[in-house]
């Protein structure tokens, strides 16, 4: 396919290069976290990383049907010498997609003759919301029970069988992609002296290349308990990209056709790779504070009408130092995941009662701009902005997923208010951690200051698909509304620290009530009464445009570069022969 690049040369000079695209750093070769392993550890990390790149690969093909053929067009024009193409790369690799809102919410497209297709690549690019709730109901008026359960499974791909759909499993449609990634997982294993974390890499392995959902349950429940490894590596699989399955929650008669059948459905999983080397001093402050979760547990709201069968010792948490994120785990909307829970409540190894692990990401949490803080908040409030503290509310943040009704059904606002749940985690009981001494009360404080402060954005999202970006904009209206926040009309912020929990917790009560309800109806009310970008908001955000140029973010990953080159390989055995 040929395509026509959309963007002006003058626009593309503009975001392709600094301060608008601006890196985010990560381990070097001159790092000392890589500079103290042994040459075995060396060589169980190469591989981790080159396993990661499979993974890339494959998201790429799931993101969209044409981006390998639009990353082969980009390199024949490269090599003609068109400035343009080489700077649609940059931006293309920043963002990994064609598609993309940048950091002030405007939508960028780089090409010109394709259109953003509803669910990426995981269903046909034609294919309507509207057809695909008629098809789903014809195959069922069939008997076709089986295939419409393939098609609605979270790890297959959807293409036409006539006039019928049909999934294929993500091990069979990236075959190539996945083989290699568990070739690159045992050849790790061979120079691996951590027992646990070789059989991990080994259910992991299985779970690539055999259509056996045991093994991916197997490599969840073993990765979750894995506490004193050196390096993490994580094959993430997130829901967010695919409002297509999401849309059955607003069709009454699908939905009780489905329910008749018992048949199950779930967002597709969007994969990506995560590796790292555990920080101990980062892991031991998390360990420390792990009492949070059961705070949380015990404050919880309407416990009674869910089960919540979690504490402290089921979760454990580990700091990581980044060395590559991959695929969906990486750039994607202009942002960068700072932490995660996993695995997901729809993931077999949970809804088998297996553990769950919060993760964090040391080198992105730290890529913050003090010059916005000191441009948007009161003044008299700038000594507690910590984006230590921060850290500790993404802690609250992701304990948090964990809590509450599981599996709920809200139809394009689950992820919403699941994220927004999460966000009143760390807001909500700030009085709690001070009474159980996890917190003092200067803590609370710069807890509650730096998280709210780093919930203001540049500009309204553009899509309901933001899942982040849109229950932002609900929680701050929230704290509006509860007189937590005021904001001046310069667009300055002051946070009114004794009505921070108050709001917040009345706020998780709605948001579980909601989530228990099971209603998309209530969803969008609410949704429609919060997701409004006011002139508070707007006057913010102005601020923040004016010191910070930035429009998207982009990965500087100097040690993955270097450990996917001939030359890093032979040195590294060289040294292990002089052992």
């Amino acid at each position: 396919m040929e395509f026509e690049l959309n963007l002006s040369t003058q626009e593309l000079q503009t975001r392709a290069t600094a301060p608008q695209l601006e890196p985010i750093k990560m381990l070097t070769p001159e790092s000392m976290e890589y500079k103290q392993l042994s040459p075995k550890q060396k060589l169980v990390l190469l591989h981790l990383v080159r396993a990661s790149i499979w993974v890339e690969k494959a998201y790429y093909k799931m993101e969209n049907k044409y981006n390998i053929d639009f990353q082969e067009f980009l390199k024949k024009e490269i090599k003609n010498n068109n400035i343009d193409a080489k700077l649609t790369s940059i931006l293309y690799y920043a963002q990994k997609s064609m598609f993309s809102p940048d950091c002030e919410g405007n939508f960028i497209k780089l090409v010109k003759n394709i259109d953003e297709p509803i669910a990426k690549n995981f269903y046909p690019t034609d294919l309507s919301i509207e057809r695909f709730h008629s098809i789903l109901l014809t195959m069922l008026k069939r008997g076709k029970i089986a295939e419409v359960k393939k098609v609605l499974s979270q790890h297959t791909m959807v293409e036409y069988h006539g006039d019928e759909l049909h999934g294929i499993e993500y091990v069979e449609y990236f075959k190539e992609e996945f083989c290699n990634c568990a070739n690159e997982l045992r050849l790790a294993i061979q120079y691996c002296d951590d027992n646990d974390f070789a059989q991990f890499l080994d259910y992991q392995a299985k779970a690539l290349t055999e259509d056996n959902q045991e093994y991916d349950c197997m490599a969840d429940t073993l990765w979750a308990k894995l506490s004193n490894t050196i390096f993490d590596f994580t094959l993430t699989r997130e829901c967010y990209d695919d409002p297509m399955t999401q849309s059955i929650n607003n069709n009454e008669i699908l939905l009780k056709e489905l329910k008749r059948y018992d048949i199950k459905f779930y967002a597709k999983d969007t994969i990506g790779a995560r590796v790292g080397i555990i920080n101990k001093e980062g892991t031991k402050f998390l360990n420390d504070t792990n009492k949070i979760l059961d705070i949380i547990a015990q404050n919880m709201p309407m416990q009674k009408l869910y089960n919540q069968n979690i504490n402290a010792q089921k979760q454990m948490g580990i700091d990581l130092d980044i060395v590559c994120l991959t695929g969906g785990e990486g750039t994607c909307q202009a942002g960068v995941t700072v932490a995660q829970n996993s695995p997901n409540d729809d993931k077999l190894a949970v809804i088998r009662g297996g553990d769950r692990k919060n993760v964090f990401h040391r080198q992105v949490r730290h890529n913050r701009n003090q010059k916005v803080i000191s441009a948007i908040l009161n003044p008299h409030q700038l000594q507690y902005y910590d984006t230590e503290a921060d850290h500790w509310g993404v802690i609250c943040h992701e304990n948090t997923h964990s809590l509450g009704p599981k599996n709920t059904k809200l139809g394009e606002y689950t992820s919403i208010f699941e994220e927004f749940k999460a966000d009143l985690g760390a807001l909500a009981y700030l009085p709690e951690f001070e009474s159980n001494k996890v917190f003092d009360n200067v803590q609370c404080k710069k807890i509650a200051c730096s998280f709210l402060i780093d919930e203001f954005q540049k500009q309204k999202p553009t899509s309901l698909a933001q899942a982040h970006g849109v229950q932002r904009v609900m929680l701050l209206n929230r704290m509006l509304e509860g007189n937590a926040i005021s904001i001046s009309s310069t667009g300055i912020i002051t946070i009114n620290f004794e009505n921070v929990d108050k709001t917040a917790k009345k706020a998780m009560e709605e948001i579980i009530n909601i989530q228990l309800s099971n209603s998309t109806q209530k969803a969008k009310e609410y949704l429609n009464k919060y997701y409004q970008w006011t002139y508070e908001l707007e006057n913010v955000a102005k601020n923040m445009r004016q010191h910070s140029k930035k429009l998207n973010n982009s990965l500087d990953e100097p040690l993955k570069e270097y450990l996917l080159t001939d030359k890093a390989e032979k040195e590294i055995k060289a040294l292990l022969l002089l052992i």
